[in-house]
C-alpha cells in the first residue's frame, strides 16, 4: 500500500475535475492496483474506492464510522463521473443518498 502522492493519471483527473477549490485529496494505492481516496472539503469527507481495473468506483459522503464495511452510497463507471458526483455532494451534502 502506498499513501500520499496521486498517480499521474489520477492527478490529471483531479485537476480537471470540478472538485471545490481547497479540497484536500489523499490517495492510497494497493499492490492489487485498487485505489482508495479521501477527499475533504468544508468539514465534509468523501471516501472513494476503485477496483484495480478502474471499471468500478464507489463513493460515500460523510460515512459513519461503523459504515466501513457496508459498501458505498453510490457507484460510477469511471473516475471523471465519480469526481463530478463527489464534487457536487461536497458542495451540497444535503443531497447525499444517506441523508
Amino acid at each position: 500500500m502506498t499513501s500520499g502522492a496521486l498517480p499521474t493519471w489520477l492527478l490529471d483527473a483531479v485537476q480537471a475535475s470540478p472538485l471545490p477549490e481547497g479540497a484536500q485529496v489523499e490517495c492510497e494505492t494497493f499492490a492489487s492496483g485498487a485505489i482508495a481516496l479521501v477527499v475533504r472539503h468544508a468539514g465534509h469527507l468523501a471516501t472513494v474506492q476503485a477496483t484495480a481495473d478502474r471499471t468500478e468506483w464507489g463513493y460515500s459522503i460523510d460515512p459513519a464510522d461503523d459504515d466501513a464495511l457496508t459498501g458505498h452510497d453510490a457507484t460510477a463507471p469511471d473516475v471523471d463521473t465519480t469526481l463530478a458526483a463527489v464534487a457536487d455532494l461536497l458542495l451540497a451534502p444535503e443531497r447525499s443518498p444517506r441523508r
